[in-house]
Order: C-alpha cells, then sequence, then structure tokens
C-alpha cells in the first residue's frame, strides 16, 4: 500500500500520477476504494496498452519523471502538518502496484505550546535539503540541485501545534542533527 504516516493507510480521494512510458504527460488516477487499509483501487482511464506501468503517490510529491529517473525536493522551507503524506513510488508490468518510500523524513515531537518554528540542520556543514534525483529500482540519490544545510519548518498559522510531524530531508547518512525551536 501507499505510505501515510509510515503505516501502509491510504488516503481517500488522494491522486497517484501514472506514467505509462507511452503518452507524453502522466495520467492522473484517484484512490476510489480502500480495502483494508493497506490496499486500495485506483480510479482512472487508460488510454495506452503499455509493457510497463510507473506510478508516483502523492501526485504532487515529485518533480518530474523520465527514463526511470525521477526528481523529488526535500524543500528548505516547510509546513508542519500532522496529516503529510509520504512520497513513494511503485513500478509494474499489470495492473498491481507495490509502492516503496523514495524519500527520507525526520520525526519532530512537538511538546510545548508557542513554537513558531524549527529549524533543522544537519553537522559539519553537511547538505540536509534540495531536488535530488533517484532511480524508482534502486533509490540512491544521483545528483543533488539547489542544496541547502538547513530546513526550517514552520506553522501554518502563527503557532506549530503539539504533536509529531515529519520533515522531508535528503536520503543518507547524517553525522548529526541539530535542532533550533524559536
Amino acid at each position: 500500500g501507499v505510505i501515510d504516516q509510515l503505516n501502509g493507510v491510504w488516503v481517500s480521494d488522494a491522486q497517484v500520477l501514472v506514467y505509462d512510458g507511452v503518452s507524453e504527460e502522466p495520467l492522473t488516477y484517484k484512490v476510489s476504494e480502500i480495502v483494508e487499509d493497506t490496499r486500495c483501487v485506483l480510479s482512472g482511464q487508460v488510454f495506452s496498452n503499455s509493457d510497463m506501468y510507473f506510478a508516483f503517490y502523492p501526485a504532487d510529491g515529485i518533480e518530474g519523471f523520465a527514463d526511470g529517473i525521477v526528481t523529488v525536493e526535500a524543500a528548505a522551507s516547510q509546513v508542519a502538518d500532522p496529516a503529510r503524506t509520504f512520497v513513494s513510488a511503485a513500478v509494474t508490468t499489470d495492473s498491481v502496484f507495490t509502492f516503496s518510500p523514495i524519500a527520507s523524513y525526520i520525526k519532530i515531537k512537538v511538546i510545548t505550546d508557542d513554537v513558531r518554528s524549527v529549524s533543522i540542520k544537519a553537522g559539519a556543514g553537511e547538505v540536509i535539503c534540495g531536488k535530488y534525483q533517484t532511480t524508482i529500482y534502486n533509490p540512491e540519490v544521483r545528483e543533488i540541485t539547489d542544496a541547502a544545510e538547513e530546513i526550517v519548518l514552520s506553522a501554518e498559522r502563527e503557532t506549530i501545534a503539539k504533536g509529531e510531524y515529519y520533515v522531508q530531508v535528503l536520503p543518507g547518512d547524517y553525522s548529526a542533527v541539530k535542532l533550533t525551536v524559536t
């Protein structure tokens, strides 16, 4: 199933991008029926028969896809959202997709009121965000552009509510992670 809150729960009416390798533009499908929380039915129209299909969830989770390489962005500025959907991908030769994550996240727990933002930095000047390319077959970072050393998680309104939040970061190993709360 698609990974949402790291537990495989599908989000009703969520959109999934499907590339068929034939059409110039991807097709958008919708989660129309959820079965046992871990499986769902996608509804949409197929215009071209293909030997292979590539799918990405959520539809706005990727920047682009071509020749098996997907571009994903771990943004330098992110809004605290407890219902964040995790970026995942699937490839199939039939009509059954098995999704796997193609992004990495740091979990932050806000335990006090009046938090306006959280700054996240990796150790020793390591980059923690930017646009990166990975393959759908072997999710390893190939190229990073627009790299930065800090991510700022901010509130949608005035302050971040108490709760758990996931911040998307570049996949990789970090020597340390430093959080600054304001």
